[in-house]
Formats: C-alpha cells, sequence, structure tokens
C-alpha cells in the first residue's frame, strides 16, 4: 500500500537535505575564494615589504593556473548536485509509478516502456494518466531544462546540443544566475 503522507514527508525531508547539500557547496565557494584572494594580497604584501616593485616583480597570472583548477573543481560540485538531484527525482518518480500501477491494478509497468530513466517513467504516467504528470507549464519548462543539464553533464561533459540553444537562451533570460553557456555550448553552473 502506498502511503501518501510517509511519501510527501520523505520528499519534503529530501529538499531539505538537498537544499543544504546546495549551501554547502555556495559556502565552500565562498571560502575558497576568499582563501584565493587573500593568498594573493599576502603574496603582494610580501613583494612588496621585501622591496620589490608590484609591477616588475609580480605577476598576477602566477596564480591563474590554480583559479583556474578552482573553478573546474566548483562545475564539478555543482554538476554533482545536479545529477544527484536527478537520481532522486528517477527513484521517486518510479516510486509512483509503481504506486499508480498497483492502484490502477496495470498488467505493465513503467519497466515496460521504451527508454530508460525517469523518460520512460514520464511516458508511463502519461499514459496511465492521460495528460502529462506536470501541469504547470513553467515547472514542466524549467524540468526540461533541467533533464538537458543533466543529460549534458553526465552524457557530454557539460556541452549542450546545438538543437538546444535557443532553449537554453530563453531560460537564461528568465533565470539570470542559475546558468551560463560558455566557450561555445559548454554549460557553466
Amino acid at each position: 500500500m502506498f502511503n501518501r503522507e510517509l511519501f510527501n514527508f520523505i520528499v519534503t525531508k529530501n529538499d531539505e537535505y538537498f537544499s543544504e547539500y546546495l549551501m554547502l557547496i555556495k559556502d565552500k565557494i565562498e571560502e575558497h575564494d576568499r582563501k584565493y584572494k587573500e593568498e594573493e594580497e599576502r603574496i603582494a604584501d610580501e613583494i612588496t615589504k621585501h622591496g620589490g616593485n608590484l609591477e616588475y616583480d609580480y605577476d598576477p597570472e602566477m596564480l591563474t593556473d590554480f583559479q583556474i583548477d578552482q573553478y573546474e573543481v566548483q562545475q564539478m560540485m555543482y554538476r554533482s548536485f545536479v545529477v544527484s538531484i536527478f537520481i532522486s527525482m528517477e527513484y521517486f518518480t518510479a516510486e509512483i509509478c509503481e504506486a499508480l500501477r498497483r492502484e490502477k491494478d496495470q498488467l505493465f509497468s513503467f519497466k515496460d516502456m521504451a527508454g530508460t530513466g525517469i523518460g520512460r517513467s514520464i511516458k508511463y504516467l502519461e499514459k496511465i494518466l492521460g495528460e502529462h504528470p506536470v501541469s504547470d507549464t513553467k515547472i514542466r519548462e524549467q524540468f526540461e531544462i533541467a533533464w538537458k543539464v543533466r543529460n549534458a553533464v553526465v552524457h557530454a561533459d557539460g556541452t549542450i546540443k546545438n538543437e538546444d540553444n535557443s532553449k537554453f537562451e530563453k531560460f537564461i533570460k528568465k533565470n539570470p544566475g542559475l546558468l551560463r553557456i560558455e566557450y561555445g555550448q559548454k554549460i557553466s553552473l
């Protein structure tokens, strides 16, 4: 028997965990950025204290490689967050499919649908419910972008497909600050 209250409680708790996970990532990134700036200032002070000339003796590019590495690690943390969210969403969507199969006494399950992952669960829900399981158009669009981000991260090293450019541009205009497209078609979270 599907316990809706327990299911909602678990989903709410997971939402809290993911919110905390995201805050942890953001806090660590801010901490490391602050430490980077402090180290840069310390090096400049050392050069000046020992009679050096910052214009000639200090190359700010000296720490550029470190900064690039830090950026890549930050992106990896954000990407792991996106993948973790999707793993959770796939799990709960599959649970809903299975509960609905039992409730409606269906002979076939979402596993009998073509495709894999959350896509086939959504197909199953559409078939059983007669409509897309997410009725709010805005939320459905956000979900589709998140799904494309997840697929780009998992399957294409963060590179989006050409045919998705306009969808991403539209999303970025509506939601500045959540993601960017850099270096051609690479997602930056």
